[in-house]
């Protein structure tokens, strides 16, 4: 039996450094086939997975890099579940357009 679909946004912000990607997702909540997870997912949230899943990694990335206990970049890789600090840095400007160290440097432009 698989899980509740409601669930799979919890469930991903509680494990996010193993979530690769939406196989990975779907897997580790208790689907077979990542295909079927996507279609719940998608009939439920009206999103699709992998989007929801991006806006996790980029969301939780930020507030790594926005708390005062300045984690090495390597580190904030490993929590949102991607490899290593050159990986952070693709995925982080690809879908915000800033480097995680310039966002880090101008934090108080953010900050508004």
């Amino acid at each position: 039996m698989t899980p509740p679909i409601n669930d799979a946004v919890n469930f991903a912000i509680q494990n996010l450094n193993h979530m690769y990607s939406v196989e990975d997702w779907a897997k580790e909540y208790g689907y077979s086939n990542a295909k079927s997870f996507s279609k719940y997912f998608r009939n439920h949230f009206q999103k699709r997975p992998s989007k929801v899943l991006i806006q996790l990694k980029i969301k939780h990335a930020l507030k790594l890099l926005s708390s005062k206990d300045c984690q090495k970049n390597y580190c904030i890789a490993q929590e949102i579940g991607l490899p290593d600090e050159q990986a952070l840095y693709k995925f982080f400007k690809y879908h915000t357009g800033y480097s995680p160290s310039d966002f880090k440097d101008n934090l108080h432009r953010y900050r508004g």
